[in-house]
């Protein structure tokens, strides 16, 4: 009872109530700054245990320091004692609390899951990612399969990506790669770090590999890319590939500024869960995309990665391959059933390939605004993969009220870093559709001057700048960049711009320069062949090109280019064959296996139809695309519906009616991603010839404009407009346009329909004359 009172004499009770109070407020404070400012709940942790380790230490300087007048107080010795004492509790703490990170490692964001239901999830802080390209393994000795090394990398890929706090990118694409690849030679170090550091990435991993898939041998190499400067080696031998590709990871990740929580990683499953243990599914996966790589040969690497997938059926990894080549080739049908065998294994996939492959699904089994949600949760999650992005962004054009959302995600996506400033690309073609042309032009010279080499580019910014009428500096990009690379794309893009000048015999010596090799560059150039000789009127002799050019190409590939065919010939096989015939070949060429193929089949079939005369025909391909539209949500194809209705009333001599939807269809078009192969020319064309079924000449006035600035020398326009014109009483400029329209003609087929509009045009010309 004694030992008690001198507590209380003491002032201990007191001072153990206040160091209480004062801790808890501390406590509290720091729990408020924690939260607020986004630190680890680690220091909540250290601060209360660093004061329950002190209460102690206090009670007694307190015992010490309440001493009464007489009795020995504090002494020096005492000092030391709880220097001592506090220097031992620092270093329990430290040693409990060194791994961990004392920021917080995630922010919280709120988002929708699949179902709509508001959902607060985790993610990485963004500065606390990195980013790596991985980039592709050397080859050694003669006996080594020549995947092995691209093996490696890809294996490394896929593993590393499991890591929420990496970014992961592979960098190949490069044409200088690829010949390097194809060779056989060592790629030069200084051209891999370039290859790194336009993918936007901190570190690059490279190496070679040797052996065998049972016994494979490995030398990895972990750089940073500014300043370049090799962080470390090593070498791993004869293991197992999928062994050595785990025990690879493990070795890299603490080399890649990662602190030691979360350099071991969230989930990380071994790299044989996400690949295959079937050897020999495993090699004809890593085969398919040395195709991919070296050769661009989609058919056969589809074939290969489809022999994977029937080796081993639960191989995800090469169900979403098998989709991504589906896309590329334009079979959605494949796309969609892949997508469908990958659901069952999702545990076999890294968590964004999850994402995207749910997505996916849903958008495939016509659930839009399921797969938008669940694409929107992939980048809530994942904000820093430009595969989830460009889904989500993808997802979100498809639609004309969600373009804006759709241009965001894509500067966001731009943002990331250079390798992703494809979305330049996208951009430009959003904007256009939104009709902020300038915007469009500006992203696409931007792009333009990163990748001077890319003729895709300057076929676009050529195609943006003549439909401003800016024909004189489209045409100076397009013999730019022929210039830089002879290229037979470029060279059809100059074609359909002189056309469109009416400079036909230009033209036609831009073409007689070119000399193509392989099938794709057989057909452009006989695309191009056949769009002079359309634009001479001599419609037989086009056909004829290009049936002839088709014998050319290799059996695996007609069928894509069949298709192409009756996309761009419509209105001339359908005088020749007449549409039962053009039946046929679609039955034959897109076979109605599911669903999916039978709406693919009745797209192609209105893309037909609209070109003729025969309403019966025109209805069915309404309703279809009616039916079509509403089930799939496809609003950016809604454009095509309104055409085969103006169509419509086009055939039925409703002048003023189809000028209507003609102008609605055409703003509907210029908002649309989707094209499907109807040209703004051919639309102003139908446009202007409702002069003679009852338009107005003010029903007239935008297509007149338009046809002007875009397309002033298009044979079968000017002779619509001489039509519009006379037919209104504007005599002259029916004449006018004859006079630059006719000298276009000559040596057309008898039969072709701008040559009878202007002599229709030049007979009432004639009989109006005084």
């Amino acid at each position: 009872m004694r030992f008690w009172n001198q507590l209380r004499e003491r002032g201990v009770w007191r001072n153990l109530v206040l160091y209480i109070g004062i801790g808890w407020g501390l406590v509290e404070s720091l729990d408020f700054f924690v939260s607020r400012y986004q630190l680890s709940d680690a220091l909540v942790d250290i601060l209360l245990l660093g004061l329950l380790g002190l209460l102690p230490l206090a009670m007694w300087l307190g015992w010490r320091l309440g001493a009464p007048d007489g009795q020995p107080g504090l002494r020096w010795r005492d000092g030391w004692f709880g220097l001592i004492y506090a220097g031992l509790l620092a270093g329990g703490l430290y040693a409990g609390f060194n791994e961990h990170d004392l920021g917080r490692a995630t922010v919280k964001v709120a988002s929708v899951d699949e179902e709509g239901a508001r959902v607060v999830r985790e993610r990485p802080r963004p500065d606390l990612i990195r980013s790596v390209a991985l980039t592709p393994f050397a080859v050694e000795g003669a006996q080594s399969p020549r995947w092995l090394g691209l093996g490696v990398s890809e294996g490394l890929l896929v593993d590393l990506s499991q890591h929420r706090f990496l970014t992961l990118s592979f960098s190949w694409r490069s044409d200088f790669l690829k010949a390097y690849l194809k060779d056989g030679g060592v790629i030069p170090l200084s051209l891999l770090a370039r290859q790194a550091k336009a993918s936007g990435a901190r570190y690059f991993i490279t190496g070679s590999a040797s052996g065998t898939p049972e016994s494979a041998s490995a030398r990895i190499e972990i750089h940073q890319v500014e300043p370049l400067h090799r962080l470390h080696a090593f070498e791993l031998r004869d293991r197992p590939l999928l062994q050595l590709i785990d025990e690879a990871s493990i070795a890299i990740k603490p080399h890649l500024d990662l602190s030691a929580a979360r350099a071991a990683g969230d989930d990380d499953l071994p790299v044989v869960e996400l690949l295959s243990r079937n050897p020999e599914a495993l090699a004809a996966f890593f085969e398919a995309d040395l195709l991919l790589m070296l050769e661009d040969d989609y058919r056969l690497a589809l074939a290969k990665v489809e022999q994977a997938l029937e080796l081993d059926p639960e191989f995800a990894m090469a169900a979403l391959r098998v989709a991504s080549l589906g896309h590329s080739m334009g079979r959605f049908d494949i796309a969609k059933a892949a997508y469908a065998k990958a659901m069952p294994h999702l545990h076999r996939l890294t968590p964004t390939l999850q994402c995207i492959v749910r997505a996916n699904h849903a958008a495939f089994a016509t659930q839009s605004e399921r797969a938008q949600r669940i694409a929107k949760g992939c980048v809530d999650m994942f904000p820093n993969d430009a595969l989830a992005r460009t889904m989500y962004a993808g997802m979100l054009a498809l639609a004309p009220d969600t373009l804006a959302e759709a241009i965001a995600q894509y500067e966001a996506l731009y943002a990331l870093g250079p390798a992703n400033d494809s979305a330049l690309l996208q951009l430009a073609k959003l904007k256009n559709l939104t009709g902020d042309e300038a915007g469009a032009i500006a992203a696409l010279t931007t792009y333009r001057e990163a990748h001077p080499e890319e003729t895709a580019t300057a076929s676009q910014l050529a195609e943006m700048l003549s439909r401003r009428g800016a024909f004189s500096e489209a045409e100076e990009i397009l013999q730019d960049a022929l210039g830089r690379q002879d290229s037979v794309a470029l060279t059809s893009s100059l074609v359909n711009l002189l056309l469109r000048q009416g400079r036909l015999a230009d033209a036609e010596r831009a073409l007689a320069q070119l000399t193509p090799s392989g099938p794709t560059d057989t057909i452009a150039v006989a695309a191009s062949r056949a769009q002079i000789l359309t634009a001479r009127g001599r419609e037989s002799e086009a056909i004829t090109s290009y049936d002839e050019a088709l014998r050319l190409v290799p059996a695996g590939l007609l069928p894509q280019f069949e298709l192409m065919r009756l996309s761009q010939h419509p209105s001339n096989l359908l005088r020749r064959d007449g549409l039962a015939a053009i039946d046929a070949e679609l039955e034959r060429l897109v076979p109605a296996k599911d669903e999916l193929s039978r709406a693919n089949r009745d797209i192609y079939r209105a893309l037909v139809v609209i070109h003729g005369q025969d309403l019966s025909a025109l209805a069915t391909a309404e309703q279809v695309l009616e039916t079509f539209i509403a089930s799939s949500k496809r609003e950016d194809m809604r454009f095509l519906l309104s055409l085969i209705r103006a169509r419509q009333r086009h055939v039925e001599g409703q002048g003023s009616a189809a000028a209507a939807l003609f102008d609605q269809a055409h703003q509907q078009m210029l908002r649309s991603p989707t094209r499907l192969g109807v040209g703004e020319g051919l639309l102003l064309r139908w446009w202007l010839e409702t002069a003679n079924s009852g338009a107005s000449a003010a029903e007239l006035e935008k297509p007149e404009a338009l046809a002007e600035r875009g397309f002033p020398g298009n044979a079968s326009l000017l002779m619509a407009r001489a039509d519009a014109a006379s037919l209104h009483g504007d005599s002259a400029r029916a004449r006018a346009l004859l006079e630059r329209g006719l000298p276009l003609l000559e040596g057309a087929d008898p039969g072709y329909p701008a040559l009878l509009v202007g002599e229709r045009v030049r007979a009432r010309l004639a009989e109006s004359a005084p």
